[in-house]
């Protein structure tokens, strides 16, 4: 049960409200997560394309499972 001189923080100890400018920061570093993430979408198919990465078959895959196993 708990002590009965444990009070509940005052409301002025709440975290302050988020700011309009805030949501602009989050949407600018969205914005940068997502131009992140096509550049490297675009580095990966410019691999592929490059024939760095030759093309793996399904059973190189399927021999992929079992790799780390040890028996």
């Amino acid at each position: 049960m708990p002590d009965p001189d444990d009070k509940a923080p005052a409301p002025e100890a709440a975290a302050p409200s988020p700011s309009p400018q805030d949501g602009a920061e989050a949407r600018q570093g969205e914005a940068d997560d997502a131009e992140a993430r096509l550049a490297a979408i675009r580095a990966i198919l410019a691999l592929r394309d490059s024939g760095a990465i030759k093309p793996v078959t399904r059973e190189e895959i399927l021999a992929w499972r079992h790799e780390g196993h040890k028996y």
